[in-house]
């Protein structure tokens, strides 16, 4: 999850939102500027908050924007299409 307030800070999100929607790795991601969704995604974070401040968050249900798994899997993939690749057992 990301959560950022303030307007230029809403305005990144939103078009950070919007390049990773482009991509199969960040499909299931939600975006929000609503106080309630985003209470119910970060109680703790909205406690107590002003209502009338600018905020945004994204959320995936896998809980992380970045899927470091997928992430690597396909650099790995990547890699092995490469005569030059040589790969390590270091497991």
């Amino acid at each position: 999850m990301s959560f950022v307030w303030g307007d230029k800070n809403v305005e990144y999100l939103t078009k950070r939102y919007d390049a990773l929607q482009k991509t199969t790795l960040f499909q299931g991601m939600k975006f929000s500027t609503n106080h309630e969704q985003i209470k119910q995604w970060a109680p703790l974070v909205m406690e107590g908050r002003d209502p009338n401040q600018k905020v945004a968050a994204t959320w995936t249900p896998v809980g992380t924007d970045v899927n470091y798994g997928e992430i690597t899997r396909q650099l790995i993939g990547s890699l092995k299409k490469k005569p030059e690749f040589l790969p390590a057992n270091l497991f």
